[in-house]
């Protein structure tokens, strides 16, 4: 969103050609019974869009995948509600498999090779 100092005398006025940014500022409102309610504006600083998810699932009692990334902010939460004072639990991310043989490495890239072949990237 482009920042505007003055009052426009348009209420609606062409978007101009500009359609999105790739600037990392942005908004963030959060409510509910676990939130804390005491913080300010800006508060905290240095919040980021990855962290977004581990706290929601955090504050509504699910694990953490692993890999997942960002991190809980508990100083979002409320002193004495249960999600600020619970340990995040992780949890291995749904479909990852374990440690992996050679032997299971080697036939995923037989597999790739055998598709890039199929599409005529490989003889």
């Amino acid at each position: 969103y482009e920042e505007k100092t003055r009052l426009a005398d348009d209420v609606f006025a062409p978007a101009g050609t500009k359609a999105a940014s790739h600037r990392s500022e942005g908004v963030f409102f959060a409510h509910g019974p676990t939130i804390d309610g005491s913080l300010e504006a800006g508060e905290p600083a240095d919040l980021s869009v990855v962290d977004v998810a581990p706290t929601l699932l955090h504050s509504v009692g699910e694990p953490i995948p692993d890999g997942m990334d960002g991190e809980v902010r508990t100083e979002l939460l409320e002193g004495d509600a249960d999600p600020k004072v619970r340990e995040p639990e992780p949890q291995a991310a749904a479909g990852s498999r374990g440690a992996t043989s050679e032997d299971d490495v080697d036939e995923d890239f037989d597999d790739v090779e055998d598709r890039l072949k199929g599409l005529g990237y490989m003889e």
